[in-house]
C-alpha cells in the first residue's frame, strides 16, 4: 500500500483543534459504563496513593499558578523543513540524513502530533455500541474525512501515515519500507497514549486543582476520581468527551487498577531504567553522540551506542539496570564465540545473527540485543538460522532472564557472607549484643519473582478454563438450537 504523499501543491494552514473544555463535571451518555461495583470504586473527592509510594517525596502547595509545559502539537502546513530527508534503519527507526542534519522536530514526535491530531474517538462495533480506539488495529476501521486540500483516505490509521510526508520527504526507493516502519512506530504511540493520558491527567488535576506539582513517577501511582479526571482532559479528547468517559471508565475498573499496579510491581523489578536515549531511537541517539564527539574521536557505532545509552550516569557507575549489563555480556561472549575469542564486539554495528543466537531468537517478538533498530528484511528467522548451524558451532542459547539473574547474584553473595558470619560468631560471647539476621531485599525480590510466576500460572489456567466453558457451552446452544428446529 503506498502512503508517501509526493503531492507538492501549496498547503494553506490546518484548522486548530477546538478550545479546552472547561470545570466539566456533567454527566454523559456512557455513564452506564461505570463499573456495577461502585462500593469497590473510589469515592469523590478522595484519590488513592499505591503502596509503593509511600516513600517518595511529595510537593508542598503552591500560592501561585502552576503552569505545565502540556504535550507538543502538530506545526502548521506547508512545513517549512520539508526538505528533510528520512530512510528507515530498522524495524521502528528512521534517521535523518545526512548525520550532521539537526531537525527541529524528530520523525517520531511528529508521527505523535498527528496521532493526538486525528485521534479517531469512539469507534462503532456493532448492535449500537461504540469503544474508544484503543489499539492500531482500531484506527484501520475507523473512517477518515476529508481535510483543507481534499485529501480522503480510506482509514484514519492511512491518514496517519499519508500526512507524515507533508513533514519529511523520504530517500528514493525506500518508500514502501519507510511506510511500515511509521505505521510501526504509530502502532506503539496509540497504543500508549491511554496510559500517558491518565499520567498527565493526575499531573494536571494536581497542578491546577491542588496547586501541587507532582513529578511523573509519582503521578503514575496516583489513582484519581471519574469527577478529578474530567477536570483534565488531554488536549486530543478535548471535542470528544464520550469517548474520554468512556477510557474514565477503564481508569476507574477496580480490576484495571489491580492489573496496573501488578504491572508496576514486575517494573520495579527491572531495578532502573531501560536506556537513556531520551524519545530518540538508537540511530538517531548515535548520530546525536557523535556530533557532539570531539575531532580525532573514533565515531560511535549501534552497539558501542547502546552500552553507552546503558551505562548509568550515578558516580558508582555500573549499568542502568541489571538486564542491561546482562544483556551486554551474553551479546559480547556470543559474539566472540563467533568470530574467535581475539574478536571485539565493539568493532562493528550490531550483529543480528549473533543477537538472535545469544538470546534464542526474537523471544516474545524482540530481540534480545537491538530490538527495533534492525531493518526487517535484515532479520533472519530462527527455524533458518537452525538450519544452517551445524552441532559444532555456537549454540543458540536461551532468553537469559534478569529476575534469574539476580537470584544467582544473591545465592552468590550468601556464599561470600556465611564464612564471614561464622567468624563473626566465633569472636562474639554468648552475653553480648545477639547479630541479627540482616533483612535481604534479594531475598524479599525473590519470593516477588517466584509469586509472579504463581499468579500468571494461575491466571492463564483460569482463563483456559473459561475459554473451555464457554466454547462448549456455545457448542450446546448450538445443538439445543438443531433440536430444537428438528
Amino acid at each position: 500500500m503506498a502512503y508517501c504523499n509526493t503531492n507538492q501543491e501549496e498547503f494553506t494552514p490546518v484548522k486548530p483543534f477546538s478550545t479546552p473544555v472547561k470545570g466539566v463535571d456533567r454527566a454523559g451518555p456512557t455513564d452506564w459504563l461505570i463499573s456495577e461495583n461502585r462500593e469497590e470504586e473510589l469515592e469523590e473527592g478522595e484519590y488513592e496513593v499505591e503502596e509503593s509510594a509511600k516513600d517518595m517525596e511529595w510537593p508542598v502547595p503552591q500560592e501561585t499558578k502552576i503552569w505545565l509545559r502540556g504535550v507538543s502539537t502538530l506545526p502548521s502546513r506547508p512545513y517549512p523543513h520539508k526538505g528533510i530527508i528520512v530512510k528507515p534503519v530498522g524495524v521502528r527507526a528512521l534517521v535523518v540524513i545526512p548525520e550532521c542534519t539537526i531537525p527541529p522536530r524528530q520523525p517520531s514526535t511528529i508521527i505523535g502530533c498527528l496521532c493526538r491530531h486525528y485521534y479517531p474517538g469512539l469507534l462503532p462495533i456493532g448492535d449500537g455500541e461504540e469503544v474508544p480506539t484503543w489499539s492500531w488495529e482500531h484506527w484501520k476501521r475507523a473512517p477518515d474525512t476529508k481535510d483543507n486540500w481534499d485529501r480522503e483516505y480510506r482509514s484514519a490509521a492511512e491518514r496517519v501515515v499519508n500526512d507524515f510526508w507533508d513533514f519529511f520527504t523520504c530517500v528514493e526507493g525506500m518508500e514502501d519500507e519507510a511506510n511500515e516502519v511509521v505505521e510501526e512506530i504509530a502502532k506503539k504511540i496509540v497504543q500508549d497514549m491511554p496510559y500517558e493520558a491518565r499520567v498527565n491527567a493526575v499531573v494536571k488535576y494536581f497542578a491546577h486543582e491542588r496547586k501541587m506539582l507532582l513529578k511523573k513517577p509519582l503521578a503514575r501511582r496516583v489513582h484519581l476520581t471519574r469527577s478529578m479526571y474530567m477536570k483534565a482532559v488531554p488536549p486530543w479528547c478535548n471535542n470528544k468527551i464520550p469517548c474520554y468517559q468512556q477510557i474514565i471508565s477503564r481508569w476507574i475498573n477496580p480490576e484495571w487498577r489491580a492489573t496496573y499496579r501488578a504491572a508496576s510491581e514486575r517494573r520495579a523489578l527491572m531495578g532502573g531504567p531501560v536506556h537513556l536515549q531520551g524519545n530518540l531511537n538508537l540511530h538517531a541517539y548515535v548520530q546525536k553522540k557523535n556530533r557532539e564527539r570531539g575531532e580525532g574521536e573514533e565515531p560511535l557505532n549501534t552497539f558501542t551506542g547502546l552500552c553507552l545509552s546503558r551505562k548509568s550516569k550515578k558516580p558508582e557507575g555500573g549499568w542502568v539496570n541489571p538486564g542491561a549489563g546482562l544483556r551486554i555480556d551474553a551479546y559480547s561472549g556470543k559474539f566472540k564465540e563467533c568470530n574467535g575469542p581475539d574478536s571485539d564486539p565493539a568493532s562493528q554495528d550490531i550483529d543480528v545473527t549473533v543477537s538472535l543466537k545469544s538470546g534464542q531468537g526474537k523471544k516474545r517478538g524482540r530481540l534480545y540485543i537491538g530490538d527495533g533498530s534492525i531493518r526487517k528484511k535484515d532479520i533472519p528467522k530462527l527455524a533458518d538460522l537452525r538450519a544452517t548451524t551445524s552441532s559444532s558451532g555456537p549454540a543458540i542459547e536461551r532468553h537469559p532472564e534478569p529476575g534469574l539473574h539476580i537470584m544467582h547474584q544473591f545465592h552468590a553473595r550468601l556464599e561470600e557472607d556465611i564464612p564471614k558470619l561464622a567468624d563473626l560468631r566465633a569472636t562474639t560471647s554468648s552475653s553480648g549484643p545477639a547479630i541479627e539476621r540482616h533483612p535481604e531485599p534479594g531475598l524479599h525480590i525473590m519470593h516477588q519473582f517466584h509469586a509472579r510466576l504463581e499468579e500468571e500460572s494461575r491466571l492463564r489456567q483460569e482463563e483456559t478454563r473459561l475459554r473451555l466453558e464457554a466454547q462448549a457451552n456455545a457448542l450446546l446452544q448450538q445443538e439445543q438450537a438443531i433440536l430444537n428446529r428438528d
